[in-house]
């Protein structure tokens, strides 16, 4: 794995998440979904971990966007699903974001 492939970024951005360091993966990931020769695939979970990161950050705009495009790759994806959610969950609106979950 060579740097600048969008696996070293990949192993950055979770490397990064996992010491406590969401800016940094956040980072990391942006930069492996810039690679060209990014399989779909990989797209779908890179856009999702980054959609994590951005929960952590209170940035849930940008989560919507991640996994609303992890969707689009993979309509299946749990996690992308849940997370979206998750921003569109507030004390009063719970039930409109679990009913509502693809709107």
């Amino acid at each position: 794995m060579a740097d600048g492939t969008w696996q070293a970024f990949k192993a950055q951005g979770n490397s990064a998440y996992t010491a406590g360091n969401t800016a940094g993966a956040v980072e990391a990931y942006t930069k492996a979904l810039g690679c060209d020769d990014l399989p779909a695939g990989d797209r779908a979970t890179i856009l999702c971990n980054r959609a994590q990161c951005y929960l952590k950050l209170n940035e849930n705009a940008n989560a919507v966007e991640d996994c609303t495009s992890c969707l689009t790759i993979n309509a299946t994806n749990v996690k992308a699903l849940f997370r979206r959610c998750a921003t569109r969950a507030h004390p009063s609106g719970w039930r409109r974001a679990v009913w509502r979950p693809t709107s």
